[in-house]
């Protein structure tokens, strides 16, 4: 009896801890995994997985891979009508004609007791739902998976469920919240710490829910990891002293991602997430100053919240200068309470998107997720840095709202890269920002050729004090960029990602040799 675990994942760097999960805690079937993305050509997958022969396929099934899975898998079952198919994850739930058996909820104790079933020539349920004992879930990872892995993103878990109920979130219907023992979690981040894992993220809904072990954890990557950053979601309000203070201890180990998604009172009492917003703020303060990478996000189409409410949404989680701020829109999953919220309109295909509410018309969230877009392009993406800050001394929102507008405008018939977006905006700030366009543009583009807004004023003999103050200082042009611009030397240094004025470096050295500046 041959099982062959199956996942279609986002992204070419994503993997599946679910299927690796199943693998070790069914390891007596000798299970097979084989992974795919979204992207892939679906004769392609279902060619890769026929070849494989297997009598029994099971499918991770999630909201962004489940119409491309039911197509690949409904191919398999007619090529191979007699292999049994098995749907297991968020979106198994729905039946399907050739779809043999459900698996819902935990998916470890539920698929062994079925492959148990088929193994004896039993009959189980069709649908069948099972609480796994996580004490006994084997560590999901082997070394060799680790080497095979080395460019994609590595997932791991210290706790399962959340104390928490919001309302648009499948954690809200189990509030079952364990955890994994401490000595299991230390062991498998002394794996990822030895084997050089660059990044791990963990799935826990709510990693500081309980803020001693949390401390503990924490203290515990601080004294043994030398590179490897753990990425992982808090709740902000809950943060204390003692956290801060272990995280500041080594800040580059950490990347905190927390969830506002909205400001207004009356919207936060309607999706149950009611909480401490000026505690929460001050938190993510402290923590900024450490060092520490943030990311924060912010729901659309969430109840009683307006196209003007999430523009103040919006300027307060700005005003925290996140490192990155993720404008995302409600998703009304199955089983969750915003199902029953009246005034959402969402889609009735996966991802289960709002189309639109009784307070944002369908418009308004196109304009939004144009918004969002350029959020991405113009402040997530880091290149932008001063310009931004420069544009956004204000209201940030009406600022992206026009970035917005003209990006849409500028890529009409494609997308544009990304050294054009400087010329852009020029065109919206003019001359006041042209100086920390300048700079930006320096620090994160080596080799691409000034764009025309950036005068450069070469100055007499500077090509000569060019090569002396390369000479003396024992630099090297590899790892910088050295310009006249606005009459001034500006030094771009991508070893440190800093931008300094060197005119009077120069002047100096003009005078020394006795040369005209």
């Amino acid at each position: 009896m041959k099982t062959v675990l199956v996942c279609l994942n986002s992204k070419f760097s994503h993997s599946s801890l679910a299927i690796r999960y199943l693998e070790k805690y069914c390891e007596n079937f000798r299970p097979e995994t084989a992974e795919y993305t979204i992207n892939d050509d679906v004769y392609d997958i279902w060619s890769s997985l026929v070849r494989k022969k297997g009598d029994i396929y099971c499918f991770s099934c999630y909201i962004w891979n489940i119409e491309k899975t039911a197509v690949v898998a409904s191919m398999i079952k007619t090529a191979l009508p007699g292999c049994k198919i098995v749907f297991g994850g968020p979106e198994a739930a729905g039946k399907r004609d050739f779809v043999d058996y459900r698996v819902i909820g935990e998916g470890e104790e539920a698929l062994y007791y079925l492959l148990s079933c088929l193994e004896q020539g039993k009959c189980p349920p069709e649908v069948i739902q099972k609480e796994t004992d996580i004490s006994k879930i084997p560590f999901p990872y082997t070394e060799d998976e680790i080497k095979k892995l080395k460019n994609k993103i590595i997932y791991f878990e210290t706790s399962r469920g959340c104390p928490y109920s919001c309302a648009y979130c499948l954690s809200s219907i189990d509030k079952n919240l364990r955890f994994f023992p401490m000595d299991y979690v230390k062991k498998g981040l002394s794996f990822f710490f030895g084997n050089n894992v660059p990044v791990v993220k963990l799935v826990d809904r709510t990693f500081n829910c309980h803020n001693a072990r949390a401390a503990e954890i924490i203290k515990f990557i601080t004294e043994n990891s030398k590179n490897t950053c753990v990425h992982m979601e808090m709740a902000p309000n809950l943060i204390n002293d003692e956290i801060i203070s272990l995280l500041s201890r080594a800040p580059h180990l950490f990347k905190l991602e927390m969830g506002i998604q909205s400001t207004n009172p009356k919207t936060l009492k309607a999706i149950n997430r009611e909480f401490d917003l000026k505690k929460s703020a001050e938190n993510i303060r402290r923590l900024a100053q450490t060092g520490i990478k943030i990311h924060l996000d912010l729901i659309a189409g969430l109840p009683y919240e307006d196209y003007e409410s999430i523009g103040q949404s919006f300027d307060f989680v700005y005003s925290l200068q996140p490192d990155m701020l993720q404008l995302g829109f409600l998703k009304v999953l199955n089983g969750t309470p915003i199902q029953s919220q009246a005034g959402i309109y969402s889609s009735p295909y996966p991802p289960y998107e709002v189309l639109k509410t009784d307070w944002l018309s369908p418009q308004q969230l196109c304009r939004l997720k144009s918004i969002a877009k350029a959020v991405d392009r113009f402040y997530n993406s880091g290149v932008f840095k001063k310009s931004i800050k420069a544009l956004t001394k204000d209201s940030p929102f009406p600022v992206f709202e026009k970035l917005a507008e003209l990006l849409q405008s500028a890529e009409k018939n494609g997308r544009i890269p990304r050294h054009k977006l400087y010329n852009l905006l020029y065109d919206f700030g003019g001359d006041k920002i042209k100086f920390e366009l300048a700079c930006d543009f320096l620090l994160n583009n080596q080799n691409t050729p000034l764009p025309p807004f950036i005068l450069r004023t070469e100055p007499q003999s500077y090509k000569k004090l060019l090569r002396s103050f390369v000479k003396i200082n024992g630099l090297s042009l590899k790892t910088l960029r050295i310009e006249p611009i606005f009459g001034k030397i500006m030094m771009a240094d991508y070893s440190q990602n800093k931008i300094a004025d060197i005119t009077q470096d120069f002047i100096n050295l003009a005078k020394q040799e006795g040369l005209s500046f």
